[in-house]
Formats: C-alpha cells, structure tokens, sequence
C-alpha cells in the first residue's frame, strides 16, 4: 500500500513539471522582511507630540532644545514634520515602490521632502536596499499625497534616483527595521549626506546631516542629529 502510493505522489510530481505547474518557492528571510517593511511603512505620521514636549520645556534651566519653525525662529532645532509615504503601483519603476512627501508646520504647502523611494534586495550583498530618487519636476507632484492618481503612469523618465551609494541600507534590530547610508558613502563636493530612518508598525524616525570630508565636522543637521521621532496618525 505505501508503496503504491508513493508511485501515486511521484506520478502526480512528473505530471505537474511537464505541466509547468511547479510548488511556490518559499520566500527568502530578506524577503519577508521586504513584504513586512511594505506594510508597516505606507501611512502619514508626524512629530507633534515631540515637538510639544519639547516647546513645553524650553527656557527652562539646562534646556537647549529648539523647534526650527517656518519663519526662521530656534534655526538649527527640531523640525515640526507631517511626513506620507504611499505604496505605488508603478511596475515601470520597481515592485516596491513608495511615494513620500513631507512638509513642515503641518502646512502642505511647505515640502521639505519629497522622493520616490523603491525597495529591493541586493542578492550579492545579502541585504534590502531603499534607493531614492528625486523628481524631475519638483513642482509638478506636490500635493500627491492626497490625489495619489497624479503618479498614474510614472516612469523612469520621471525620476532622477540618487546614485547607489546613497542608498539606505536596512537592518533588523529587534522589532524595527533602521535603514542608514554607508558611512561617508553618498559624497558630493568634499561633504558626505547620511539619512537614516527608522520604522516600527507604528511610528516612523528619521535624522540627517551633512559633514565634511576632510575632518567629519558636521556641515548642517537638524536637532544635534536627534532624531525626529513620528507617529502614525493615518
């Protein structure tokens, strides 16, 4: 009986291989952890509760927290973000592919940023990449966020992707994902750019600098390079 059915199971193997009909490959970890990046990432988020927190401290004694606000005031602080990062649908551009825009004061109409993100893994290295890109067109796309059918169509041609090493590198620590440039790696002009983000299922943290070659003395930041620490409010 065990036998007859083992000619069974192999019976219906070589049926199905001539058929073209062969069982899905299972997903490499760093696949899963791409699918689970792309479900906890898309959703607006924003600082407010931080930026509160820290508005509420300020002149008090051994405080030096700032918040930078549009008009100019506590320039160097902390930003006040609303930040939206939206799964797209654009096959002309990659498989997983996020819109982001981001503007300050919660007024939309002061971007700060505003990017295609796309997501792969490097099979080489062993890792999730996120490549961004700028718009060709910076003016043409803002406001997305909220009539995400004006991406309709977007193609390569649309986008100017940064080079690959300014590409974020993702890494699991525990229950997040924290994504950074290579050290010094996204260099322009004697200076280095370093972005990092970090995502949870619920909240989204970012920190960015510019720092000069020659000595690694910070060119601009935000903050002392704190991060900016957002929640999911959508």
């Amino acid at each position: 009986m065990r036998g007859r059915r083992f000619i069974e199971i192999a019976s219906i193997a070589a049926v199905s291989a001539c058929l073209g009909v062969m069982p899905a490959r299972a997903q490499s970890p760093l696949e899963q952890d791409l699918e689970q990046i792309m479900a906890w990432w898309p959703g607006a988020y924003n600082n407010d509760r931080q930026v509160a927190e820290i508005e509420a401290q300020m002149g008090q004694e051994n405080f030096t927290g700032e918040v930078w606000r549009i008009d100019g005031s506590g320039m160097g602080g902390y930003l006040n973000v609303t930040s939206h990062y939206i799964r797209l649908d654009a096959p002309a551009i990659g498989d997983n592919v996020l819109y982001v825009e981001e503007y300050r004061d919660g007024q939309p109409g002061e971007t700060y940023r505003q990017r295609i993100y796309t997501l792969s893994v490097d099979e080489q290295e062993q890792v999730i990449r996120v490549n961004l890109a700028n718009f060709k067109d910076r003016g043409k796309y803002i406001g997305a966020h909220s009539d995400i059918s004006m991406l309709d169509g977007l193609t390569m041609d649309d986008i100017a992707p940064f080079p690959e090493a300014c590409d974020l590198i993702v890494e699991q620590r525990g229950n997040r994902y924290h994504m950074r440039m290579r050290a010094n790696a996204c260099a322009f002009g004697g200076q280095a750019f370093s972005y990092e983000a970090v995502i949870t299922g619920t909240a989204y943290w970012f920190r960015d600098k510019i720092v000069r070659l020659e000595d690694d003395t910070i060119v601009m930041t935000m903050a002392n390079f704190n991060f900016h620490k957002s929640e999911r409010v959508k």
